[in-house]
Parts: structure tokens; sequence; C-alpha cells
């Protein structure tokens, strides 16, 4: 599937919910968007047709696949079992105040020197778990350079980090080898069909993207709206 025709399913199914009025409440931030792009597994022809829309865009060679996402690890099997190929999942450890990834499913992590392994993840947000995930895997002498999720919310900041254009940690550190990456949809995509469709206006298409590109003046505008939840 192209990735006009996945956004519109993730409207179809409830997977992506739009709304400027009211909006949705996450640990005490708002925004007009709901996002679980984990109802694509409860149908079984969705489910392949993600696996198999992951199986077109990654049309070059690579080793094994990972995850750091219990849905992300669910759609990186299914494409691991089809094709054959290894699968290892990226544990989050804090230890002492510091959160880590960690390598589980391979008793000897030099099998994989210099291979290519692709992160699969169910959504993009703002990167840092993900960045630390890639450095993880390189600092195991492993090729990190791809990463694919389902969604991408397409914040600017995060494709500076992900080009190595600024740090992404509070010690200054920048990747070296910028980290591709390639969504089956984004958020540009996915309100363009919203207003083909008559999910949205074009007024309120205009009103989600500055709620992403300038949260503190989306706030501003609708903060008596958001006072009173």
């Amino acid at each position: 599937m192209d990735s006009r025709t996945i956004a519109r399913k993730a409207l179809e199914i409830g997977a992506i919910k739009l709304d400027t009025k009211s909006f949705f409440e996450n640990i005490g931030v708002y925004k007009p968007i709901f996002n679980d792009v984990s109802l694509f597994l409860y149908d079984p022809k969705e489910r392949n047709n993600i696996r198999d829309s992951f199986i077109e865009l990654m049309d070059y060679n690579y080793d094994a696949l990972t995850s750091i996402s219990y849905f992300g690890a669910s759609i990186a099997t299914s494409i691991a079992d089809y094709l054959g190929k290894p699968f290892l999942f990226l544990i989050d450890r804090d230890s002492h105040g510091h959160k880590r990834y960690h390598l589980n499913g391979l008793s000897d992590v030099r099998e994989l020197n210099a291979k290519r392994v692709v992160i699969i993840d169910e959504r993009l947000n703002r990167g840092s778990s993900v960045l630390r995930a890639t450095c993880a895997l390189r600092n195991l002498g492993i090729l990190s350079d791809k990463l694919h999720p389902i969604f991408d919310y397409g914040y600017k900041n995060a494709k500076d980090l992900f080009s190595g254009k600024t740090p992404f940690n509070e010690f200054g550190t920048k990747l070296i080898n910028p980290l591709e990456v390639k969504p089956l949809f984004d958020l540009d995509t996915l309100l363009e069909v919203a207003v083909e469709d008559n999910w949205l206006s074009c007024v309120e298409k205009a009103d989600i993207l500055l709620w992403r590109d300038d949260y503190h003046k989306w706030r501003s505008v609708h903060y008596l709206s958001i006072s009173r939840y």
C-alpha cells in the first residue's frame, strides 16, 4: 500500500483520530491528535498489509531487524518471519537514572559486527528513544543507518537530530553518521487525506500543523479551551 492508502486506513479504523476542538490529553499535555497505530494488529489482513508495505519500503540489503517498542517488535517479527531474517529486541533499561538500550536475542553480538540492522517502530515523535537505540547498536559495531516507523509526526528538530546537525543530549553529542528516516506515512500526508475525505477542514488542518510546528503558540490560541479540561 502507498502512504496515502495507509493514512486513509488509519483514519477509518481509528488508529489515528483528529479533534481540533476538545483535544486529547496525555500526562497533562493536550493535543489535537490521538495515535494508536497498534490497531493495525487486530485484523490479519491489515497486519499483513503493514508488513508487506514495510517490505516494499525496505528495497535494499539488510541483515536483521530490531525494534524499541512492543508493537514495533510485533511488526518486525512478522517481517523477519516472512523473509527468514533474524530479529533482535532492544530493551530500554533505567540504570541509576540513565536510560540505556540493551540488545536481547543474541548470544554473541560479534555475529552482527558491521552488519546492517534496521529499526522498525510504531511512530516517531521527538526522536530521543530512537537516537539512544541507534547509538547502542553502533557502539556494538552494528551498522544502524535506517529507521522505518509506521507514522512520523515530522518534527523539524527531530530531522536535525537525525542528520547530525544538532546535539541529541545534554553533553552536546551529535550523530557522526546520519540516520535515514522513512515512514510508511507522515502527518502531512495524513492531513492531506483527511481534508480530501472531509475528516477535517483546511482551517483545522492548519491548526494541527501549528500544534506540531509551534506548540506554545498553538496552546496560547487554545488556552481558554484547554483550561476547561
